[in-house]
């Protein structure tokens, strides 16, 4: 597997353009034919009009306040339902941000609250979740839940506020109700509603004593019980200690399903809390001495924290020992400026952030240190403020480093265990920063590894002024000896630690990301029909920019592959004006970002719809001016499509693309609109003017003197050969300079392996060997997965005829046996791919080249048990297999990859085909060809055996080294579905 780094890691993109048959694209989603969809929440009359407890306590409610996160509507094929089957998004519509509503706004025949809305492509959104998680501030801070009112039985009145201070997760299925909900019509509005059953926790009156819910629910008499005076004011932490143990645990099981779509239920998540701090420790707490001894404390160290995430990892990651392979990440967004200098010498890790998370253990961590983009830290990573002293000599400094540098780190190493996450409980993380490693140590001895290293205080104090240093990397570089200024860019990224745990280390630099649509749209040109045209806009609305490194580089059509060691991304959309700037304008600069070192070589955006604004509704928008044979026509010219761009490296008279070391470089979308209105300047026969469908079709849809038109009317308008042209043209306007790019939709596909339960759990053979593996290792190559239609049937002995073939570049060697019984699949890669189904999967079976299993195919390690004797073997297997196999066949369907969505194929592997299955009858056809163990216990004369094909070949009577070689071939599946094995 490999490796993954802070930002997210490796894809491949094999692209054989030969195989790719994307469809025509008809007409667009025009505004008109999208919506709104319409996030609602509802308490129901139980929280509007108050009710009667299971246990008789009339409640009526001032405030039911509920802070909601991470809220989506999707859609879903086919249509979820919680329990039944898998959850399988096709598409997605969130609504971003943390919203607090209050649940009993309105009075009794109020409709559901509007909690917000967004537009939406037309369709049926039949799957709804959002997570209900404490408040990082204002009134409901540190409170998921806060429920305000009073309670009144038999002449006693309690007025009650009562907070929950733990997280819930909800996925649930399609509102179920007396109609329905999330039917997205052209131009319309939906509503889908976030439903809240608090008769969940209070019980209902008005129902029998032994219904479910009463059953279930704790009532109000466990609060009731905690009143004072007629006051109850009460979380979940001050109960956990009042309440009887019984019933906080009934509050606690049943909180995490209040969550409902109506009367449809949800899968629920308890979710907990991870708290993200920073620690600059005692040296900057307290002060220290540097190596070369000045007494040196702190006013200020401000370091700007980005991409902060935290992972659980399996095996525990340990940076030079072991792979990084995160089973779970969760991040922070955004940036934070911290004073590590905050608090006196015993103050605890500065707080960070926190954010509601799945339990588990984090055990790595990541995070980059950047320059700020503006306030006091602008430009700046790091910097110390604060006062050295040494002989009676005094110096006041203020050190800035605008460099960036990429952490990835193991478990904290310390006095205690951090980022252990119990249910609903709060655990720690923490950034530890050592500056002994710039300054050394001057309690340590001056040969100590870390001394050497260390530059000290008397670089900096050689740069003083009347006692004061005020300066930079960029001033050092220019003012320090060349060794004292290596020395110091040479220790700054290693200041990162988890305790003392260490850390993976890279410096960063800058990456400019570009647009430029040339001189045809800053100078104007001439249509291939002869129309001179300018420009007073040209506007694209661009979304998911994403810069890759790519080894080998990824050429676009040339089966290649894109293959990522790195990806950087701007979040969110950005509106671009390609027209700005006069002829000698540089490319229009959309953002920067802070990079790993390294050449970007590859590159993808979306040009989408925007959502708001002057573009609303559309994705290009182009004003200008064009004139003909002394006719002058205005134009304004909408384009509502969607269109996504994968773009080798950039071509043209410089090389893009390459960040040095705290350097910033640039990489560039070019925009080709000739593709479009053609070229006057070339021949007419050109191939860009052939395919280009020229401006005519535009001036065509002239009224008095000017042009006012979209794709919607374009389609009505033009005869259906010249709107083909038009549309086939659209999603070629994105090149790399000169570079040409992929244009369809794309998604990611993840390749599994899976030995089952056999392997993993063990199993008794056909002839009642016990049978358990220690390690189960398989070289696989050429995995390639494919679209095809009619689908792949394996039974008819061909290769897949495929529209469409994705590959994993190189081999890899898989240990099935990884994991406990309850493992999930092993993840070998994913690639980047074109939206669809990939209903066929390839994979060979090859000896290794190198390590381990360098000569072999297949490796079986492990333990076989009957009533007589025990055997450990090792078993190799040094031939070739290869597999063409049709869909998955199991409980689920694999393989639907979604625009912008992510699915798994899984390549099975049976090995009761090899030893047969004692819970079989004798007779079944499994093992009836299975070779079972004896074939070979019966080569072993000690408790060890290591054999390979080749001795079994002369060891075992043909028949049965044959039986071994058929069976063999017959390993591999797609989940209970058969393959064809080749030659």
């Amino acid at each position: 597997m490999r490796n993954r780094t802070i930002v997210r890691g490796i894809f491949l993109l094999v692209l054989s353009l030969g195989l790719l048959s994307y469809g025509t694209p008809t007409k667009a989603q025009t505004p008109e034919e999208s919506g709104t969809l319409q996030f609602t929440a509802n308490g129901e009359d139980f929280i509007r009009e108050g009710f009667t407890s299971k246990d008789g306590w009339a409640i009526t409610f001032d405030q039911v306040l509920v802070h909601l996160t991470d809220i989506t509507a999707y859609k879903t094929d086919p249509p979820f339902e919680p329990g039944e089957n898998d959850f399988l998004p096709q598409a997605a519509v969130s609504l971003p941000g943390g919203h607090i509503v209050d649940l009993v706004a309105g009075d009794e025949s109020a409709a559901p609250i509007v909690v917000g809305e967004t537009p939406a492509p037309t369709g049926q959104y039949n799957a709804l979740s959002w997570n209900m998680v404490p408040a990082p501030e204002g009134e409901m801070i540190g409170y998921a839940l806060q429920m305000v009112g009073k309670a009144e039985k038999d002449g006693e009145s309690i007025d009650f506020t009562i907070g929950v201070e733990r997280g819930y997760g909800n996925v649930c299925g399609e509102f179920v109700g007396d109609e329905r909900k999330g039917i997205v019509q052209p131009g319309g509005t939906a509503d889908v509603e976030l439903t809240f059953h608090f008769d969940h926790i209070f019980g209902d009156g008005e129902l029998p004593e032994d219904d479910g819910l009463n059953v279930d629910a704790p009532g109000f008499a466990p609060f009731a019980a905690l009143a004072d005076s007629g006051t109850l004011e009460t979380d979940l932490t001050a109960m956990a200690d009042s309440l009887p143990e019984d019933e906080y645990q009934m509050l606690v099981d049943i909180l995490p399903s209040l969550g409902h779509t109506g009367e449809g239920h949800c899968e629920y998540e308890e979710l907990s809390t991870l708290e993200f701090t920073a620690n600059g420790e005692d040296f900057v707490r307290q002060g220290f001495t540097s190596k070369d001894g000045w007494a040196i404390t702190f006013d200020q160290v401000l370091v700007n924290l980005a991409d902060i995430t935290a992972y659980q990892t399996n095996p525990p990651f340990e940076p030079g020992a072991t792979e990084f392979d995160p089973q779970l990440a969760v991040g922070l967004d955004g940036t934070f400026l911290v004073d590590l200098a905050e608090g006196d010498d015993s103050a605890a890790p500065i707080f960070v952030a926190q954010t509601t998370v799945p339990e588990g253990q984090y055990n790595a961590l990541s995070w980059n240190m950047v320059p700020a983009t503006e306030g006091e830290m602008a430009g700046y990573a790091l910097m110390l403020v604060g006062n050295a002293a040494k002989d009676d000599e005094s110096i006041a400094f203020n050190i800035g480093i605008e460099r960036g540098y990429s952490n990835t780190c193991g478990e904290f190493v310390g006095d205690e265990r951090k980022g252990i996450v119990q249910p609903g409980g709060t655990a720690a993380v923490e950034m530890t920063f050592h500056f002994d490693h710039i300054f050394g140590d001057g309690d340590l001895p001056e040969n100590d590894g870390l001394n050497v290293d260390a530059p000290g205080f008397a670089p900096f104090a050689g740069v003083a002024q009347n006692g004061t240093v005020d300066t930079d990397l960029t001033a050092l570089s220019e003012a320090l000896p060349e060794e004292e200024y290596q020395m110091l860019v040479d220790v700054l990224p290693s200041l990162g630690h988890t305790g003392e745990g260490h850390c993976a280390y890279e410096e960063l630099g800058s990456l400019q990301f570009t647009a430029n649509s040339e001189d045809f749209i800053r100078e104007g040109f001439t249509s291939k029909d002869g129309w001179a045209i300018t420009f007073d806009q040209v506007r694209v609305n661009l979304a998911d920019i994403t810069a890759y490194q790519t080894n080998p580089p990824f050429e676009p059509g040339s089966g290649t592959g894109l293959i990522a060691q790195q990806t950087v991304e701007l979040p969110g959309n950005v509106v671009v004006d390609l027209a700005e700037g006069d002829d000698t304008a540089a490319p229009i600069a959309v953002a920067t970002t802070v990079a790993p070192v390294g050449q970007y070589n590859a590159l993808s955006w979306q040009m989408v719809p925007a959502p708001s604004g002057d573009m609303a509704g559309y994705s290009l928008w182009l004003s200008g001016t064009a004139e003909k044979d002394g006719e002058t026509l205005p134009f304004n010219i909408g384009i509502e499509d969607s269109y996504n761009n994968l773009c080798g490296e950039f071509v043209g008279d410089e090389r893009k693309g390459i960040v040095q070391p705290g350097q910033t470089s640039d990489i560039e979308m070019t925009f080709h609109f000739d593709h479009i209105f053609g070229d006057g300047s070339l021949p007419e026969d050109d191939g860009l003017n052939v395919d280009a469908p020229g401006f005519a079709p535009f001036a065509a849809m002239a009224d008095e003197g000017q042009i006012n038109t979209d794709l919607a009317a374009l389609s009505e308008a033009l005869p259906d050969d010249q709107y083909q042209q038009l549309i086939d043209m659209l999603p070629t306007l994105g090149h790399t300079g000169e570079g040409h790019c992929f244009y369809g939709e794309t998604g990611t596909l993840q390749f599994t392996a899976n030995g089952e339960d056999f392997v993993r759990q063990g199993f008794t053979s056909k002839d009642f060997w016990h049978i358990t593996f220690d390690q189960l290792l398989v070289n696989l190559a050429d995995i390639t997965a494919y679209q095809t239609n009619p689908p792949y049937d394996s039974d008819t002995g061909d290769i897949p005829d495929a529209e469409v073939a994705v590959s994993l570049p190189g081999s890899y060697v898989i240990d099935l046996a990884k994991g406990d019984e309850n493992a999930a699949l092993i993840f070998i890669d994913d690639l980047i791919v074109p939206a669809g189904q990939y209903n066929a999967l390839s994979w060979n079976m090859v000896p290794a080249e190198e390590g381990d299993m360098a000569g072999y195919s297949l490796m079986m390690v492990g333990t076989a048990i009957n009533n007589f004797q025990t055997i450990n073997f090792t078993i190799k297997i040094d031939d070739s297999y290869e597999n063409f196999c049709g869909e998955f066949v199991g409980d689920e369907r694999k393989g639907i990859v979604p625009a912008n969505g992510t699915a798994d194929q899984e390549m099975t592997f049976h090995f009761d085909h090899i030893f047969g299955d004692g819970n079989l009858p004798k007779d079944d056809g499994l093992n009836v060809d299975a070779p079972g163990f004896i074939i070979f216990s019966m080569l072993s004369h000690t408790d060890s055996m290591e054999i390979d094909l080749s001795s079994l070949s002369l060891s075992l009577p043909p028949e049965e080294y044959q039986k071994l070689v058929d069976s063999l071939s017959t390993l591999g599946h797609t989940g209970e579905g058969h393959c064809y094995y080749g030659e």
